[in-house]
């Protein structure tokens, strides 16, 4: 959900292959599919469901595939530019350190759909396995640039953010962001480096 609404675009289904029985596992699965679509304000996106029903299952297994739209003007893949400042929002947690899916250090999809809606915020990318840097250089890559990472970030660059923990997005230096303002997520925020 979250690569879906980074890029600017508004699901329109999902798909959940649940690799067990529907009762009571796949009950309780959906229940936090649910709960997560709620957040989310998207409560009447269509869900296609599928659970084993044919054999006796001995491990959980799940699959979630979201689909969404957009017009090709509000697309925000490869919209980083040159001279671009690097963000990061969130920090990236793996593992025991996720204790709590409403961590106050870790990005959710409210945080993604404020982040779209601020003037000068362009490509937005939730970090997973890979790290902070190697998404920051993807996305430095895409845009024809070259990453230069600020001293003074105290991040753990290489480290996995697990479940996408925290997120990276770009933006135009040639503008304030304003972290004060109204709505902006109250989540750690840190300049990784800068586009040139």
């Amino acid at each position: 959900m979250l690569e879906v609404l980074s890029t600017g675009a508004v699901p329109k289904m999902m798909t959940v292959a649940i690799s067990n029985e529907p009762h009571p596992t796949g009950d309780r699965i959906l229940e936090g599919v649910k709960e997560e679509l709620e957040s989310a304000g998207l409560t009447t996106l269509p869900m296609a469901i599928s659970t084993e029903k044919n054999m006796r299952t001995q491990q959980t297994g799940l699959g979630i595939s979201v689909i969404g739209v957009t017009e090709k003007k509000q697309l925000r893949i490869g919209t980083a530019q040159s001279g671009d400042d690097i963000y990061c929002l969130g920090l990236p947690k793996v593992g025991p350190e996720i204790k709590n899916p409403e961590d106050s250090e870790i990005a959710q999809v409210k945080d993604i759909q404020v982040l779209l809606d601020i003037t000068g915020i362009h490509d937005i990318v939730p970090v997973g396995s890979r790290g902070i840097r190697t998404e920051a250089q993807l996305l430095a890559t895409s845009a024809n640039c070259r990453l230069i990472i600020d001293p003074s970030c105290v991040l753990d660059l290489d480290k996995s953010a697990g479940p996408a923990t925290c997120l990276i997005f770009s933006f135009a230096s040639s503008l304030a962001l304003d972290l004060s303002s109204s709505g902006f997520p109250s989540l750690p925020i840190t300049k990784v480096g800068k586009l040139t």
